[in-house]
C-alpha cells in the first residue's frame, strides 16, 4: 500500500519533469561551473539569510590548522545540489575542487591543486571536510 502511490502517472510525470529540468553538458567536456550562479547562491541565499554567522558562532575557535571557510562548503553543498539533484559532501568537494574557476576558488579560501596527485587531492579534502568540524573540549 504505501508503495501505490509511485506507480501513479501523475507522479511520474512530475519526477520526469523535474529530471528533464536539470542542466546536462551538451558536449562530453566536464562541467565549468559558471561565475555568475556561484555569485547569485551566495549573494542571494547565503549572505542574506545569516545563517553563516550563527554557524560560525556555534562552532567556535577550532583548534588545528583551520579549514575550509563555512561559507565555501555551504556553497559547495548548495551547487552539488543544483547540479546533480542531491547533496553529497565528497561530491561538492569534487566540484568546487575541479569545476571553478582558479580565480573563483582563490576568492573562495580554496587552495588550487593538481588533478591526480593523490597527496594534493587528500590534503584538499580534509581541509575541505574540516570547514564544519566541531571544536573538541
Amino acid at each position: 500500500m504505501s508503495e501505490r502511490w509511485r506507480s501513479r502517472p501523475a507522479f511520474r510525470q512530475r519526477t520526469t519533469r523535474a529530471v528533464a529540468c536539470r542542466p546536462r553538458p551538451l558536449t562530453d567536456t566536464p562541467l565549468q561551473v559558471p561565475d555568475a550562479i556561484t555569485g547569485q547562491l551566495t549573494a542571494h541565499l547565503l549572505d542574506r539569510s545569516g545563517v553563516v554567522d550563527l554557524i560560525e558562532a556555534e562552532i567556535g575557535t577550532r583548534p588545528g590548522p583551520p579549514g575550509v571557510p563555512v561559507r565555501t562548503v555551504l556553497l559547495a553543498v548548495l551547487l552539488d545540489a543544483y547540479y546533480n539533484g542531491k547533496t553529497v559532501l565528497a561530491e561538492a568537494w569534487r566540484l568546487v575542487t575541479f569545476r571553478l574557476a582558479p580565480a573563483l576558488q582563490e576568492r573562495l579560501g580554496l587552495i588550487p591543486i593538481t588533478a591526480g596527485d593523490p597527496h594534493q587531492e587528500s590534503a584538499s579534502s580534509r581541509r575541505f571536510y574540516r570547514g564544519f568540524d566541531r571544536r573538541r573540549e
